[in-house]
């Protein structure tokens, strides 16, 4: 059995083996303003989502404002959100181990933003993780390079082995 608490863009995966086929399985969502359940705290808060102009993500606004302008709606530590219906409340999860669990992937959204599951899972499942570990930053960073001219969003992610503790 394990748990894991996370707010806001960090998913969990876990690499498995299902009927001879490797995958990673997404066990987690993002925390966005646009959930319902997340939409609705914001709005009895008064808070707004929407879109700014030349953006692609819907943000969390005070209503009428130009700020905070988040496009997550719970997170650690940005208090100038919790005004407006922003909670550090973090979703908690429950698993039961199974003996078909490889590994479990932990990434912020800096890596899944252009490493897509299938690709996580060709690289994860091709051999060393350590190796593996080093593609995924470099191919992620690269990607950020060539797509960002600006700036590059958080990268961190980690992979926890479960191979070694059978």
């Amino acid at each position: 059995m394990f748990n894991f608490a996370y707010v806001g863009n960090c998913r969990l995966a876990i690499g498995l083996n299902e009927k001879g086929k490797n995958k990673l399985k997404e066990m987690t969502y993002d925390h966005k303003p646009t959930i319902a359940t997340e939409k609705k705290r914001i709005h009895q808060n008064g808070g707004e989502v929407r879109k700014v102009e030349g953006d692609n993500d819907m943000r969390l606004f005070a209503r009428g404002q130009t700020q905070p302008g988040i496009n997550l709606s719970r997170t650690i530590g940005c208090t100038n959100g919790m005004a407006v219906g922003m909670v550090f409340e973090p979703d908690c999860w429950e698993y039961e181990m199974q003996p078909n669990f490889d590994f479990i992937f932990i990434a912020t959204d800096g890596i899944y933003e252009y490493c897509n599951y299938k690709y996580l899972t060709s690289v994860l499942y091709g051999g060393d993780m350590q190796k593996s570990a080093d593609k995924i930053s470099i191919d992620s960073f690269k990607k950020w390079l060539v797509n960002n001219v600006v700036n590059a969003d958080d990268m961190s992610f980690v992979i926890l082995d479960l191979k070694s503790f059978r």
